[in-house]
């Protein structure tokens, strides 16, 4: 389990600055940018730095 997947965040954490993984219904990796807007890519099942399955 690697540092990024370990600290996985909620609907809670709002004033986040960097990409980080949100859990909701599903698993996310939520991208602030500069300009307010999250991007995000919904729907991982696995870290995408040390491959660990999320559950």
């Amino acid at each position: 389990m690697c540092k990024f997947c370990k600290d996985i965040k909620t609907e809670e954490d709002f004033d986040i600055e960097k990409p980080y993984l949100l859990f909701t219904k599903d698993f996310s990796i939520e991208v602030p940018s500069d300009d307010g807007i999250r991007h995000s890519v919904d729907n991982i099942s696995f870290c995408p730095y040390c491959g660990r399955k999320l559950v």
